[in-house]
């Protein structure tokens, strides 16, 4: 469907629910808030933090509709699965191949200009398993 939705790319549309590609350096609150410029019901389920580009899940309904509260279950009942490539500087994890397992409650916060999180036991419980797909030497470096 030809969707008005200018300068978003759009990956899927289907009944309820709106699928964008979220460029890095751009909040998620402000991408939903042109997607309410044109859909004045919209709900946010998941979000990305800002330097993060990925798909970005937008419900097509008001907080509280049988679909926006579907879609919440299913995060909120881990059906969800996420998947995330990174590039790290720092201590090494391993070499290449390695894999392994964080559990950390993790807390989000923000003052509605910016939102992030960070590990604290007043968090939800989140586990992220990670796997060193490759290493590479930070330019300048030796070895």
């Amino acid at each position: 469907a030809d969707l008005p939705l200018p300068d978003m790319e759009v990956l899927s549309y289907g009944p309820g629910i709106l699928t964008l590609c979220k460029p890095s350096m751009q909040r998620t609150e402000d991408l939903v808030a042109r997607v309410a410029e044109v859909y004045p019901h919209v709900t946010v389920v998941s979000r990305l933090d800002s330097p993060t580009s990925g798909v970005l899940p937008v419900i097509l309904a008001e907080d509280g509709s049988n679909v926006a509260k579907c879609f919440q279950a299913q995060f909120a009942g881990r059906l969800v699965h996420k998947d995330y490539v990174c590039l790290c500087e720092g201590s090494s994890l391993g070499v290449a191949g390695t894999t392994g397992e964080v559990q950390a409650p993790l807390r989000t916060f923000g003052d509605g200009q910016s939102v992030r999180s960070e590990v604290s036991e007043l968090g939800k419980a989140a586990k992220t398993e990670y796997w060193v797909r490759a290493r590479y030497l930070h330019p300048g470096s030796s070895g």
